[in-house]
């Protein structure tokens, strides 16, 4: 009996060891640390140019703002109401002003405030952003990828600004203050990547003195303008019925584009010939052909050209249908769309007036270092 009880108190010992040995060995769960998120931009088509042609959103605009929805069983929630986020560069602007949430070594890059972070119970996410900030009342997103800019009772109007100030050999590309860009994303844990895309058509003009012109009389480009586009409307990316681009328009015979005035000769020592002239935001719509394309004295109903210029002191100027330049088809309409540039050569001398003319998307993306985890 006692041979029993012993072998029975060696097991229980030995099981308590065991025991013991486990917990000892068994190491303690680290949490894991949460993520903010963060954020990686770049731009689809470049406006303006440098050594690189950029396509950095921050050589456009020094932030955006951004919507954003996590789903969790099956609800959409949101976490970005409309957040700003500010390109940073400088390191003292980020140990002000970013470091106590970011809490790592600088890196320049895009930052915000009241950081978010990733949730893995999350099955999707969804964000919507957009610059310029300065827009930020006429611009609306939802869980579903829906960007609306205006509306039909709240139209926007785009910028009436020419950016060639002086006649130049090539374009300015300095940008707008409301080159309407924006960007979807939907993904999962990961850094956000927005391609901002824009928004608007960029409508080009440039002048050319006709080869075959030998007059020693002074030609002069005293006014070009643009008539009866329209330049008010409202934009919804999800919208199919009546829109060019996204874009609806509310107002269709705006003279928006504004008319250069100043005279620009185009022959002898201080010639422009071959310069840009206008460099302009155009709204995206469909414009109608004439029924002729003859240039005119009268101006036409349709979106129009017009073109005043002299020889020594006599004067010619005439209109011309926008669609029928552009287009030689048989079609009556042509669609003016968002992310494209339109270049008119305007070729001038005593014959009738000549038009060649391209279109072309804006310069391919590429993309820019931004990450930001």
């Amino acid at each position: 009996m006692k041979k029993v009880v012993s072998l029975f108190v060696i097991a229980l010992l030995m099981v308590s060891c065991n025991q013991e040995a486990i917990l000892v060995e068994t190491p303690e769960v680290t949490p894991e640390v949460a993520r903010p998120i963060g954020f990686d931009t770049f731009v689809d088509k470049s406006s303006r140019a440098d050594v690189n042609n950029s396509t950095a959103l921050n050589d456009f605009y020094p932030s955006f703002n951004v919507y954003g929805w996590k789903t969790v069983e099956g609800t959409p929630t949101k976490i970005f109401d409309n957040h700003e986020v500010s390109y940073v560069g400088d390191a003292d602007t980020y140990a002000r002003d970013y470091a106590a949430e970011w809490g790592e070594e600088f890196v320049a890059g895009w930052y915000y405030k009241n950081l978010r972070y990733w949730d893995k119970m999350a099955s999707a996410y969804q964000f919507c952003a957009y610059a310029p900030v300065a827009a930020s009342a006429d611009v609306d997103c939802n869980e579903n990828g829906q960007i609306t800019i205006g509306s039909a009772t709240a139209p926007v109007t785009v910028e009436t600004k020419n950016l060639m100030a002086t006649p130049a050999e090539k374009l300015a590309f300095t940008g707008f203050e409301y080159d309407y860009m924006t960007a979807v994303s939907t993904q999962t844990l990961d850094k956000v990547s927005l391609n901002f895309q824009h928004l608007q058509a960029k409508l080009n003009i440039r002048i050319r003195l006709n080869e075959s012109v030998t007059t020693a009389q002074a030609v002069t480009i005293t006014e070009i303008g643009v008539h009866n586009l329209g330049n008010e409307g409202y934009y919804d990316n999800k919208a199919t019925e009546g829109v060019v681009s996204g874009w609806k328009l509310t107002t269709a015979d705006a003279d928006y584009v504004p008319a250069v005035t100043t005279d620009y000769p185009i022959n002898g020592s201080d010639s422009k010939s071959g310069y840009y002239v206008l460099e302009q935001l155009i709204l995206p719509q469909t414009i109608q052909k004439a029924a002729t394309a003859e240039p005119s004295l009268s101006e036409f109903t349709e979106a129009c050209l017009y073109v005043e210029y002299t020889i020594g002191d006599e004067k010619f100027k005439s209109f011309s249908p926008l669609a029928n330049i552009f287009s030689t088809s048989a079609d009556t309409t042509y669609n003016l769309e968002g992310g494209k540039q339109y270049t008119i050569n305007i070729i001038v001398g005593p014959s009738p007036i000549e038009f060649t003319v391209d279109v072309a998307e804006w310069a391919d993306a590429v993309e820019s270092n931004k990450e930001m985890n």
